[in-house]
């Protein structure tokens, strides 16, 4: 294997669109001897370095995640028999998510996963490929992902509860920067990449792959928006199937996922204002994300 293209954060940067993007290519990229490693959960449709790369993040036992390491590094090999000698990997929580409703502080798991990711990719040149995003936006963008997945507390002590108030970019790019020094390394944000009259896929990736392999695609595929009267609605589901599941004995997370398929669509629609992130923390956090901009010098 000659090089990995390594797209791994942040997550709520666009890597939905991203990793559409990419794949619709997919044909012309094989063709190039370039490999895609699909993420896509719902679809069920998710290369295993995608589910080694998630493990290693909540596995704690060493030798487990030995053992996810050494099932990377087989996967790897496999390809590179295949005749592949470029693969991208785009997943936006390789390195953790920035927030974690049972950890304090900003990309929790970055330094206990960071030395086993790298280990995976010892014997290959990563190229990695890193989105930052103003974290005034990023938070409640986040709240609507954990109510979606469950979450029954309000958007305030969400905020609170995953320190807001104390969070910069700037250790974990340089974390990153440390793990895979390549020279064509690239550090972009989201509001740059949203600004580019090209597609997603081109702005992350353009000049690293053939121009043929990321044709242009305006319809950018998204994760749906929810309003605040339908997330107030869902919190109220997703509390009313941990009530239930305590009381009948059955398993919260099973009955409360039956219950977001069952009524999620319906109440999707009833809608309302968009969650914004407001007044002085919304300042606060802007003016930092600022500030990290022109420290890491890049374009916001």
């Amino acid at each position: 294997m000659q090089r990995v293209l390594f797209h791994c954060g942040s997550a709520k940067t666009g890597s939905t669109a991203i990793q559409q993007q990419v794949f619709l290519n997919d044909d012309i990229l094989k063709k190039q001897g370039i490999f895609y490693c699909p993420r896509f959960v719902r679809a069920g449709n998710v290369d295993p370095l995608n589910l080694y790369l998630r493990d290693l993040k909540f596995k704690t036992d060493h030798l487990e995640k030995q053992m996810l390491v050494k099932a990377g590094q087989e996967r790897l090999r496999t390809l590179e028999a295949e005749g592949f000698h470029t693969v991208i990997i785009s997943n936006e929580s390789a390195l953790g998510d920035p927030f974690h409703d049972r950890k304090t502080g900003f990309f929790p798991h970055l330094k206990a996963t960071a030395p086993y990711v790298k280990e995976l990719f010892k014997d290959v040149e990563v190229i990695p490929l890193f989105v930052i995003r103003n974290v005034a936006s990023l938070l409640p963008s986040f709240y609507v992902q954990r109510v979606r997945q469950g979450g029954i507390y309000s958007a305030e002590d969400y905020y609170d509860q995953v320190c807001a108030h104390d969070v910069s970019w700037i250790p974990v790019v340089q974390e990153l920067l440390r793990l895979f020094p390549s020279a064509e390394r690239r550090v972009v944000s989201f509001e740059w990449l949203a600004r580019q009259e090209q597609s997603l896929g081109q702005g992350l990736f353009g000049g690293l792959l053939p121009e043929e392999c990321l044709k242009l695609d305006r319809d950018r595929p998204s994760n749906r928006a929810a309003g605040q009267r339908a997330l107030t609605m869902m919190r109220m589901i997703n509390r009313m199937g941990e009530t239930y599941a305590g009381i009948a004995g059955k398993d919260p997370v099973r009955v409360q996922r039956e219950l977001r398929d069952r009524f999620f669509p319906i109440v999707e629609k009833f809608g309302g204002e968009k969650l914004l992130l407001k007044g002085k923390l919304g300042e606060t956090l802007t003016m930092l994300y600022q500030q990290d901009l022109r420290a890491l010098n890049i374009a916001g």
